[in-house]
């Protein structure tokens, strides 16, 4: 089983108690110890706690990166998303550079991206998505 990446929404999901998604989330870390995120997603979760100045959550989401694996933007990254930015910008489908940067270090990790934000993340190639707040799934 391929090693996922929780993606910022699924995080905040998760992180506010989200019942579909927690079940997700408990099956997976019967398989796995910690869960991934990157760390284009801890920014995005900071700077949205920041900005509401919610030190509470600040307080838990820091015990969450403490227990858990934040991969960082590599040099391989880098190069998987400027090809990736390219590829999109040449369809016409260019996406938000913080997007393309996650897909970047999932391709890199060879992981499988969690998101509820399909519409985005399958329109590049290669990259497996999942989405655990679907029900279906």
């Amino acid at each position: 089983m391929k090693k996922r990446i929780l993606d910022t929404d699924t995080l905040s999901l998760w992180m506010r108690g989200d019942a579909v998604v927690t079940a997700r989330v408990n099956t997976y870390l019967s398989d796995f110890d910690y869960l991934t995120m990157t760390i284009i997603n801890e920014y995005e979760i900071r700077r949205g706690l920041e900005h509401r100045n919610a030190t509470t959550k600040m307080a838990q989401f820091e015990t969450l990166l403490e227990d858990n694996e934040v991969l960082d933007f590599s040099l391989d990254a880098c190069k998987i998303a400027a090809r990736v930015y390219a590829q999109l910008r040449q369809t016409g489908e260019l996406l938000p550079d913080a997007d393309i940067l996650i897909a970047a270090i999932a391709l890199a990790n060879d992981c499988v991206l969690v998101t509820n934000n399909e519409r985005h993340f399958t329109r590049i190639f290669g990259l497996t998505v999942e989405n655990w707040k679907d029900k279906e799934r």
